[in-house]
C-alpha cells in the first residue's frame, strides 16, 4: 500500500541533490525517473547568476537507487531578455518532459525540442522560434501517436505537431 504520511525521515526511499533548480514534475518510464533543470555560474540563493552562462539539464535517475544514470547538458545561446524574479527562480525549467518507449522528450522554450534515448543520447533537436516574453515557459509537451505536440506560442506564437522519429515539423 502507498503511505499516507512521510517527512524528511519517515517513508523515504532515497533523496538525490539535483543539479540546478526547476519546477517541471518527474516522469517515471520503466525504473527510470526523467526530469529537467537548469542552473547558471556563480549563482547563490541571493544571485541568479550570469544570464549568459545557462544551461539545461536533461536528468535520468534510477528508481530503485536514486543514483544518476545520466545527465545532459544543454548550452544555451546568451539572450539579450529581461528576466523577472519567477523565470530567475524556476531557472527556465518548467516544461514537464514526456517519455515513451524510446526516448524522453523535453522542451525549454527559445533554446528548442530535444529527444533523447533512454541511454541519454540526443536523437534530435526542433527549433520552435526564438521569441521571449521575460517569463519562463512552462507548456508541457504531448505525445500524440507519432506526433509530438508543441505549444511554442510564445516563441513563434504556433503550435507544431513534430514526428517524434525524426524531429521534424
Amino acid at each position: 500500500s502507498l503511505p499516507i504520511t512521510w517527512g524528511h525521515n519517515e517513508n523515504v526511499l532515497w533523496r538525490t541533490e539535483l543539479k540546478g533548480r526547476g519546477t517541471s514534475s518527474p516522469v517515471i518510464y520503466q525504473n527510470k525517473v526523467f526530469l529537467t533543470a537548469s542552473s547558471r555560474i556563480n549563482t547563490t540563493e541571493s544571485n541568479a547568476g550570469d544570464a549568459n552562462n545557462l544551461t539545461h539539464h536533461v536528468i535520468c535517475i534510477d528508481c530503485t537507487t536514486g543514483k544518476y544514470l545520466w545527465i545532459r547538458d544543454i548550452q544555451v545561446p546568451s539572450s539579450p531578455q529581461e528576466q523577472h524574479e519567477e523565470v530567475q527562480q524556476q531557472r527556465f525549467s518548467a516544461s514537464t518532459p514526456v517519455v515513451d518507449e524510446n526516448r524522453v522528450y523535453t522542451f525549454f522554450g527559445a533554446a528548442g525540442v530535444f529527444a533523447f534515448d533512454h541511454s541519454g543520447t540526443l536523437d534530435w533537436q526542433a527549433d520552435v522560434g526564438s521569441q521571449t516574453d521575460g517569463y519562463n515557459k512552462s507548456a508541457s509537451l504531448i505525445l500524440h501517436n507519432n506526433l509530438l505536440i508543441v505549444n511554442a506560442s510564445v516563441e513563434s506564437e504556433s503550435i507544431y505537431a513534430i514526428d517524434k522519429y525524426t524531429g521534424i515539423g
